[in-house]
């Protein structure tokens, strides 16, 4: 019996004692140097390059192109530009400022999607509610700062008709994970900038994990959303969604507050690769050139709603064919135009969440996104005629959150003396 007790004795301190560290290891994913292998949200090891669907920084403006603005009371939206960042805020009483993508992000099931935002909150006064993160009026994840100061990992789901937000308390240590405690506690303030990462599985009853860059410049897991298994439903309603700073204050607070946007990205682990439906729209008839004028000849642009529902549809503009017969023309294509007098198509009721129009007048349009010139020529009484394709791989067109747009519109001009017949056909694919 002694010979046991001794042998376990010297067993102990030949070969070490069993720690939950070394227990922990025959679970962790490492490489053959021992470091751990960076995962996504599905526990896949990363081998292919991450896509960006989504970025923004403020550096030079608000990017009105990118960003939609909704203000009420007090609330305000401006630009820095000696720091270049966005201020978020409300002033002293009621007010609501919202800063917001288009953009509503393109989901793709089983890809683990990851925003990250760069922010400084600033300490919240009485009577103020700050957010960010990814989430719209009805659904989304975000981060939650009210008057006393605590952060919340929050998520809004609209499962069950009105909006409903459910928050964790960041102070309350069940709630926290381990390497979170000490941080949260002890070493986080709201009056400095860092980067908030969410991490999610979608797929209505996937994971969520609210992460930080701590001030040793590690990434760290504060909260984990557990959701399988815990609904009969989506724990919210859709994935895609856009990038939101809102600011809220309630009228008793005495004097204004605000955060500080600095920048935003919204990444798929897993690459871009939608399932996609495609759809053509052409002229109803061939038009003609009678002067020099530029001249609308199609809009393009998302529905308001799609089978009752936000459209959320994100749509990859694959070609526009333009075809003249005659003169030279120049065909434009421009970004959030104002169109007046449209008469808006449904290019198919049951599949297709777009619309067009070939009627109505342009104005107040962002900017040139594409322009091509067809030549024509005339030679022994024979006419030559001329056809281009643009391709629009690195354009999307989505829907504009508060002030409207979110259109493309096509404009044919003539150049010289001659005029010319043409056409355009345009090709789109559609994810939602």
């Amino acid at each position: 019996m002694r010979l046991l007790i001794l042998f376990c004795i010297l067993s102990h301190f030949i070969f070490g004692a069993e720690s939950s560290k070394d227990r922990f290891s025959w679970t962790a994913i490492r490489d053959r140097l021992g470091n751990e292998k960076s995962l996504d949200m599905f526990a896949r090891d990363r081998v292919g390059q991450p896509f960006q669907i989504g970025a923004g920084f403020f550096t030079y403006d608000l990017m009105p192109q990118d960003m939609g603005i909704s203000v009420s009371g007090s609330g305000l939206v401006t630009h820095n530009s000696v720091e270049g960042l966005a201020i978020v805020s409300s002033g002293a009483g009621v007010g609501t400022a919202k800063f917001r993508t288009h953009q509503y992000h393109l989901y793709q099931p089983d890809k683990a999607q990851e925003i990250d935002i760069s922010i400084a909150p600033m300490s919240s006064n009485t009577g103020t509610i700050k957010k960010w993160g990814y989430f719209d009026d009805n659904d989304g994840l975000y981060y939650k700062l009210e008057d006393d100061n605590i952060l919340q990992a929050c998520v809004l789901t609209s499962t069950s008709g009105s909006p409903v937000e459910s928050c964790t308390n960041m102070y309350n240590f069940n709630s926290l994970d381990v390497n979170g405690v000490d941080f949260i506690r002890n070493r986080w303030t709201p009056d400095g900038g860092t980067i908030y990462r969410i991490q999610f599985q979608w797929l209505g009853t996937g994971v969520a994990k609210f992460c930080m860059v701590n001030d040793e410049g590690d990434t760290i897991i504060l909260h984990t959303l557990k959701n399988p298994l815990k609904y009969t439903k989506a724990y919210m309603k859709r994935g895609a969604l856009p990038v939101s700073f809102e600011i809220e204050t309630d009228g008793t607070n005495t004097e204004g507050c605000y955060m500080k946007p600095i920048c935003y990205s919204v990444v798929s682990n897993g690459g871009e690769q939608p399932t996609v439906q495609t759809f053509a729209a052409f002229l109803p008839t061939v038009g003609e050139t009678t002067n020099t004028d530029e001249t609308h000849i199609m809009s393009f642009r998302l529905k308001d709603q799609f089978k009752g529902q936000v459209n959320t549809t994100t749509v990859f503009p694959q070609s526009l064919d333009l075809v003249a017969d005659g003169g030279t023309v120049r065909f434009r294509v421009y970004q959030n135009c104002t169109v007046s007098g449209a008469s808006w198509t449904d290019v198919n009721t049951e599949l297709s969440a777009a619309e067009y129009s070939t009627a109505g007048t342009l104005s107040n349009c962002d900017k040139v996104v594409e322009a091509r010139t067809l030549f024509g020529s005339t030679k022994a009484g024979t006419t030559i005629g001329s056809q281009g394709s643009v391709g629009f791989r690195a354009f999307k067109v989505v829907k504009e959150a508060f002030n409207g747009g979110g259109v493309f519109s096509v404009t044919v001009q003539r150049v010289g003396s001659n005029d010319a017949e043409y056409d355009i056909s345009l090709r789109w694919g559609e994810s939602r």
